[in-house]
């Protein structure tokens, strides 16, 4: 795939990858599923939501650690 490719599909997903609304309640929700979903699986990962300058939803999962947000 060319880099025009790349751009063009990065561009794309950007378009279709937008919340019609976000706030506390979206975070929330979003968070909860990704939280529920990791426990089912016995996934060890942190679900950290937020935006640029406040933390919305903040979990951490049996087995994460301190790297696992980055």
């Amino acid at each position: 795939m060319a880099t025009a490719d790349d751009i063009a599909l990065i561009k794309k997903q950007e378009a279709t990858l937008v919340f019609p609304a976000f706030d506390e309640a979206v975070a929330f929700k979003i968070g909860s599923a990704i939280r529920d979903r990791a426990l089912k699986e016995d996934l060890p990962i942190i679900v950290d939501i937020r935006t640029f300058d406040r933390p919305l939803f903040y979990a951490a999962m049996p087995g994460s650690n301190a790297s696992n947000p980055d």
